[in-house]
């Protein structure tokens, strides 16, 4: 039996069923961000990190649990992080390995550096940050 609209009653439950269903399936996705955030490479951006050490290197983890950052370069004057710190942040982004340098004008050079993260000792920071970076990238201290 049809309604005013030309809609029967079997239809109207019908569509309302298949409407449910997508909310209910676009709600499940949507509530956990990470299933539709996927970031092609040149949509990444790269990190240089100055100071690697504990508040660096959590940083530099939180960074790349995001999904769409990625470390390019670690800067550290204590050479004893290069290694571990660049394998572990290689492990997580797919195998690709930061540059590892102990004098950060290295990296600014790079243009392919995004942003650039200081986490060192707040004496140590402004040094960092003093000689100007260019206009591309940015500071998080």
């Amino acid at each position: 039996m049809s309604g005013r609209s030309g809609v029967s009653r079997r239809e109207f439950l019908d569509h309302s069923r298949r409407t449910a269903l997508g909310f209910a399936a676009g709600a499940t996705i949507l509530a956990d961000a990470s299933s539709v955030r996927a970031f092609p490479a040149n949509e990444r951006l790269v990190l240089a990190m100055i100071g690697v050490g504990d508040r660096g290197h959590s940083l530099a983890m939180g960074f790349l649990d995001r999904g769409d950052c990625e470390i390019g370069y670690v800067c550290d004057v204590n050479r004893r992080w290069h290694i571990s710190r660049s394998e572990a942040y290689a492990a997580r982004q797919g195998g690709k390995r930061p540059k590892c340098v102990q004098d950060f004008r290295q990296m600014l050079e790079d243009s392919s550096v995004d942003a650039v993260v200081i986490a060192t000792p707040a004496a140590l920071a402004r040094s960092g940050h003093d000689p100007g970076l260019p206009r591309r990238q940015r500071c998080v201290l």
